[in-house]
């Protein structure tokens, strides 16, 4: 076979995924326009008064990249029904409005040589934008509500400044919702401070960027309610232990679709947080209506986080033709053909009620992995990647197209209520690689202050109360569930705490064992945080030992070793961290606290829940480390109640 030779940067857009002497072959389409097998087909070419379909057939191995006619027809006159992107001749000169070619849109001539007769591909080619701007920059809402469940008033506002899209909200809905709390949610809705910034002119990445649950909001709709499509739900391989409020088995409960449990979502699709936030799982069927939505228009409704379009529902037939009929888009995703040995079994839970139980199919239905695709909205004629709320799974999507800035709260799985979900546990970029959030600066009396703020309500050490920082009674210790800084409750992990986590009463009556000892070591937890990181001068040591007692009682942390070949290798006990934070001698000591605080909750988890718990911490830890066997477990000493 002979060589193929690559086009360069600027020519190879045209045919930017093969070589010019046809090894590899791929399909690009042109608004309604394809190019395949060496052949440029273009349906519609305007010239002068009248409509052909045209052929143009790629020269082998020319440079510069030229093509001959290959074959053409006239529409009769009463047929010409036109895209918003056909192509015209003019002059000698074809224009080709729209080359999409690896998710890119251009714009380019082709000029004919009548001596050679050929056409011949003019340079520059012009690289079309995703620009969204003037589109809903000004969209403004405020809806009074005066429903059972709902009395707060709507607010919403769009901007567009800049050269991004600005959203400022209060998470509540502006139409009619169902009751909460309700016997499967038992959260109110509550005002909520929502602020967001996407770009005007998105752009598609080369691979989907899954988000949800604690990697952050996939979009919002206009009304300024946030869209997270799964669930903190999960239960384990047997299929008898499953929560919905953050599970620590591996198989995730879906919210939609499934007859096994009830998240207590409304007719939206839609339920509640314990922090008060209202969120869209599935198709928000009262926004949809309140904007006219039905069969016979496309009807956006909000903008993901990577700044491209969200439509309910109904799109083009043909995604590259605004005349052609709608239909209603149908995701590509199919339950699994193969069950896995480790799921839990189908007579018990029928297939479609844990996520793994889908998989994607390219080319399946209409829409791509993160249930979207590029064609033409009556918002964007010339087309634009858009994403769709859809009947069939995934409902919302999952992931995003568009490249997405460093999110708050990568790694782990997603999760979306009752009454646990979106808990935020770590700054992080995009990639996952965790990003040290804390330092401490020596203050005026030379302990070494945390950034950051402690946690405002806490155990009071040596009593079953929880008490707010002034030391009065909230609630009791058995009511106490630790949630993150929106009010989410957090996941049974190995996941240390963190700023702006915080203590609510809640029944854990439908939680696991394991769960229930998570929540109680964070607890615990609580105030030795704070205690290390924002109260060292009212620190006693009488005090210390009261709060680190149940630590002290099952041998966690009695140890100091400051020995090791690196610092890395030396830890401290109780006694040593005390002595450390009461005098610090102007060292930045935060490694070694958070160290302390991290190792300590693992171990004292690792004593009070499961083997199987304790495999799950070795399973899920970031590094992959076994803490349970670190902590070096001669005997469990659980707690003596829940």
């Amino acid at each position: 076979m002979r060589n193929c030779f690559k086009l360069t940067e600027l020519r190879n857009v045209l045919l930017t995924t093969f070589f010019l002497c046809g090894c590899l072959i791929s399909s690009l389409t042109i608004g309604s326009a394809k190019f395949q097998n060496n052949i440029l087909n273009l349906p519609y070419v305007v010239v002068g008064s009248n409509l052909y379909n045209v052929s143009l057939r790629l020269v082998q191995n020319s440079n510069p990249i030229d093509l001959t006619l290959w074959s053409y027809y006239q529409y009769p006159i009463q047929d010409i029904e036109t895209s918003n992107n056909e192509s015209v001749f003019s002059g000698n000169v074809l224009s080709i409005p729209i080359l999409r070619s690896a998710n890119k849109s251009y714009r380019l001539q082709l000029d004919y040589i009548e001596s050679e007769e050929v056409f011949r591909l003019l340079e520059p080619v012009t690289t079309l934008q995703n620009s969204t701007d003037g589109i809903l920059c000004n969209y403004i809402d405020s809806t009074p509500n005066n429903q059972q469940s709902l009395t707060i008033t709507s607010k919403s506002e769009w901007g567009c400044v800049g050269g991004n899209r600005t959203l400022t909200a209060n998470g509540i809905p502006d139409h009619d919702v169902g009751v909460f709390p309700n016997p499967h949610n038992p959260n109110t809705i509550s005002e909520q401070s929502v602020t967001a910034e996407f770009p005007l002119s998105p752009e598609e990445g080369s691979s989907p960027t899954t988000l949800g649950g604690r990697l952050g909001p996939v979009a919002y709709v206009l009304n300024g309610v946030k869209v997270d499509a799964d669930t903190a739900g999960a239960c384990d391989d047997s299929g008898d232990s499953c929560s919905l409020a953050g599970g620590t088995g591996s198989w995730g409960i879906e919210a939609l679709g499934q007859p096994h449990f009830d998240f207590g979502d409304d007719e939206n699709h839609a339920h509640v947080q314990p922090g008060g936030t209202y969120h869209y799982h599935g198709i928000p069927e009262g926004f949809v209506a309140k904007q006219g939505g039905n069969s016979s228009t496309m009807t956006i409704i909000g903008w993901a986080v990577d700044g491209f379009p969200i439509y309910a529902r109904y799109g083009y037939s043909d995604a590259d033709d605004t005349s052609s009929n709608l239909k209603s888009m149908e995701g590509s995703y199919r339950l699994v053909g193969t069950v896995s040995d480790s799921r839990p079994p189908t007579s018990m839970y029928s297939l479609g009620t844990f996520k793994q139980d889908w998989e994607y199919i390219e080319g399946l239905g209409d829409l791509d992995e993160c249930n979207g695709r590029w064609g033409v909205t009556p918002e964007f004629p010339q087309g634009i990647y858009h994403y769709y709320a859809t009947d069939s799974y995934p409902y919302f999507q999952r992931c995003v197209k568009g490249s997405v800035e460093a999110l708050e709260g990568a790694g782990g799985p997603p999760g979306g209520g009752p009454p646990g979900g979106d808990a935020s546990r770590s700054s992080s970029n995009t990639t996952g690689k965790q990003v040290d959030r804390y330092a401490c600066e020596i203050n005026s009396d030379g302990f070494c202050l945390f950034t950051g703020d402690p946690h405002q309500l806490i155990l009071e050490p040596g009593t079953d109360k929880i008490v707010n920082l002034k030391g009065e009674f909230v609630f009791n210790l058995n009511e106490a569930v630790a949630v993150n800084k929106s009010g989410e409750i957090l996941e049974a992990k190995g996941t240390p705490a963190f700023d702006g986590d915080t203590l609510i009463k809640m029944s854990k009556e439908k939680m696991s064992e394991d769960e229930k000892s998570f929540h109680k070591v964070m607890t615990i937890m609580f105030p030795i945080r704070n205690a290390l990181m924002y109260n060292v001068k009212n620190l006693s040591k009488d005090a210390w030992s009261l709060l680190v007692e149940e630590l002290t009682k099952r041998g966690i942390k009695n140890k100091t070793f400051l020995e090791g070949r690196t610092p890395k290798d030396n830890y401290y006990g109780t006694e040593g961290i005390f002595d450390l934070v009461k005098n610090p001698r102007g060292q930045d000591i935060h490694h070694d606290v958070m160290k302390f605080l991290e190792e300590a909750g693992l171990y004292l988890l690792c004593h009070v829940t499961s083997d199987g718990f304790n495999n799950y911490l070795k399973e899920t830890h970031p590094e992959g480390h076994d803490a349970c066997k670190e902590a070096i477990l001669v005997s469990k000493v659980p707690f003596t109640s829940g």
